[in-house]
């Protein structure tokens, strides 16, 4: 009876033992758990941030692009008063013309009337297919590479319809000028020469309209490079941008790598010290119950000898069982340090992409900065040919 209570005593201790091993690495698989979800937390956090302040950058760009129309607006407002100028000039001239002048008169302002009306009341082109402030809705739907596209585009689409009104007003102004010198020897603007005021008057409003012109080209060569300075400076913005994103997943990436090595060092501590205190208390159970068989019988030393051999084989037998259980949990700790490092190589994977997009976005701003030496040296020579043309 005495030998059944110690093997269930025994028993007991043994399940204790095994649960204690089951328990602790779920606990600490557990913590695993609780650290991974405050990682992907944090690491939403920043993707949401991120968010936040590109939308806010587009909504500065749409500000930026409104205010570019209103300066185009001015442009063409100082445009049409270099018409009316022109239109002045053309009367005074086809008061002293036939009507072939006076036909081509008219042929001149319908060029010039058809070149400021492609603006409209509120600013906008027509039949432009450029996108307009109240389209800022569809441009947030834009990627950033497509929104620098698409203003890129509308920028030059306007400069070549604005080089193109003032190549058209150039060419009709010298072909007006052709005429006259032609009607001039033919004798028909014989009264012409004899008006000296007249004479004067001409030779005054002409430099001024060409003056004017050559401001009008200038500033727009000026917003032009200052807009590629503005998109150069958000692309360095965007350089920096990306360091820090890189930065912080690497620090991210430390924190998780020492987390991870914490945590199998305290579940190998874990399990040797389990095992090492169930040892112990067998062996001081197995030293209680041979005192008490000793104390309470010494007449069969055989039979003690017996079931002293039965309880080291159940020892044995136990022993085994429990390191086949240390052995699962090893096996199920080492899957999930393979886990981790899987989350680790794509962590990696994920820092060599964010490389690559900081390669390009180099290789991009110094495409702009070629960009802005091509402008300058294009505004140097327009103003060559514009100081020949007023010459």
């Amino acid at each position: 009876m005495y030998e059944e209570e110690v093997m269930m005593s025994d028993n007991m201790n043994n399940r204790f033992t095994v649960s204690r091993l089951v328990s602790d690495p779920v606990k600490t698989e557990a913590a695993e758990k609780i650290a991974q979800k405050e990682i992907e937390q944090l690491r939403l956090n920043l993707d949401e941030a991120c968010k936040d302040e590109y939308e806010q950058r587009l909504s500065e760009q749409n500000v930026e692009s409104c205010g570019k129309k209103s300066l185009l607006l001015e442009k063409t407002t100082e445009i049409a008063g270099l018409r009316r100028e022109l239109e002045l000039i053309s009367k005074l001239l086809t008061g002293h013309a036939d009507e072939a002048l006076e036909g081509l008169q008219h042929k001149i302002s319908g060029s010039i009337v058809s070149a400021s009306s492609v603006w409209d009341t509120n600013g906008k082109l027509r039949g432009s297919a450029t996108s307009t402030p109240e389209k800022s809705a569809d441009l947030s739907q834009l990627s950033r590479e497509e929104l620098i596209n698409h203003f890129k585009s509308e920028m030059i689409q306007l400069k070549r319809e604005h080089d193109y009104t003032i190549q058209e007003m150039t060419e009709e102004y010298f072909s007006i000028k052709r005429r006259c010198l032609n009607l001039e020897e033919r004798g028909s603007f014989s009264c012409l020469k004899k008006d000296k005021e007249f004479d004067a008057l001409l030779r005054k409003k002409i430099p001024n309209i060409i003056s004017k012109l050559e401001k009008v080209l200038s500033e727009g060569e000026k917003s032009l490079l200052e807009s590629l300075l503005l998109e150069n400076r958000q692309l360095k913005d965007s350089l920096s941008e990306a360091d820090e994103k890189m930065s912080r997943l690497s620090q991210v990436e430390e924190n998780h790598r020492k987390l991870i090595r914490k945590l199998e060092s305290d579940v190998e501590a874990s399990i040797y010290g389990d095992l090492y205190w169930s040892i112990v208390r067998e062996f001081v159970n197995q030293i209680q119950c041979s005192k008490k068989e000793a104390s309470e019988s010494k007449i069969d030393l055989e039979d003690s000898f017996v079931e002293s051999c039965m309880a080291q084989e159940c020892c044995a037998v136990i022993y085994k069982e429990a390191l086949k259980e240390a052995d699962k949990i090893v096996g199920c700790l080492n899957m999930n340090v393979s886990e981790k490092e899987e989350a680790l190589r794509s962590e990696m994977v994920e820092k060599e992409r964010l490389k690559e997009e900081i390669h390009w976005l180099e290789c991009l701003v110094k495409e702009k900065e070629d960009l802005v030496q091509i402008a300058e040296n294009d505004l140097a020579t327009e103003r060559e040919k514009l100081e020949i043309v007023s010459q």
